[in-house]
């Protein structure tokens, strides 16, 4: 058994596999073989051509997760989806330097499941990476953290497993790696109720039809902490419930 290097780690797990996972008291995770089911708010974006932009990466950045037991699909706009894509120009709150924003697996409000994209990851400098950062932002949605939290950010996490600093929950986020959905996979087959003293939280949501949303978007997700997408060049303000730092 792997020795925690707070982050998740699975017990009698004997081969190199890490994920950085857990929430405050909690390890959560989606239910074995789910469908999550998404919108696109197309009426929070710009233009129709940032909308196309958006899908066809978003698309691209979770086929990179296609070997996980978990699945998405995308569903049209007044249907029942368990979470939501918005975009903003700037976040409601905190640096202008954010990407991206999503969420852990949970079962709150349904306007706790939004994956908010900002203006920035349309920008010059970043709409080369916006698979990337997309895919960073869906590796957190299937309940990974910051490859870096176990000693970067306040809330707790426990390691599953060995560093892999090439990871896509990195910064700044280049590809899924194999290692990652290895790991990945182990975290969700494995039977464990409860890691180092934390329970395994299995969660379900119902779908829900999301309300019209505009430019502003919405209310900040309540796990939004461990999913703002910013590359760093110092550490974050750990003091803060929300860690911000410069883009480079």
């Amino acid at each position: 058994m792997f020795k925690p290097d707070c982050s998740t780690q699975s017990p009698g797990i004997d081969v190199a596999l890490r994920v950085q996972v857990g929430w405050i008291d909690e390890v959560p995770r989606w239910r074995l073989g789910m469908i999550l089911k998404y919108v696109i708010c197309e009426e929070s974006f710009r233009d129709k051509t940032a909308v196309t932009l958006c899908r066809t990466n978003l698309q691209a950045a979770i086929a990179k997760y296609a070997a996980i037991p978990v699945r998405f699909e995308e569903v049209s706009r007044n249907s029942p989806a368990h979470f939501r894509v918005v975009y903003m120009d700037q976040p409601l709150e905190g640096s202008s330097t954010t990407l991206a924003r999503a969420f852990l697996p949970n079962n709150e409000a349904a306007e706790q499941r939004t994956l908010h994209v900002y203006g920035l990851a349309f920008s010059d400098k970043y709409i080369q990476t916006q698979i990337s950062i997309l895919a960073h932002e869906v590796g957190h949605i299937l309940g990974l953290r910051h490859e870096f939290a176990s000693w970067k950010e306040a809330e707790w996490s426990v390691t599953y497993g060995r560093p892999n600093n090439h990871s896509i929950m990195n910064y700044p986020p280049v590809h899924v790696t194999e290692q990652d959905i290895r790991e990945l996979q182990s975290f969700y087959f494995d039977e464990m109720t409860a890691l180092y003293g934390r329970p395994v939280r299995i969660y379900a949501p119902c779908e829900s039809v999301y309300p019209r949303v505009n430019n502003l978007g919405s209310v900040m997700p309540l796990f939004a902490a461990l999913s703002a997408l910013i590359w760093p060049r110092s550490v974050p303000d750990v003091s803060k419930p929300h860690a911000y730092v410069e883009v480079p």
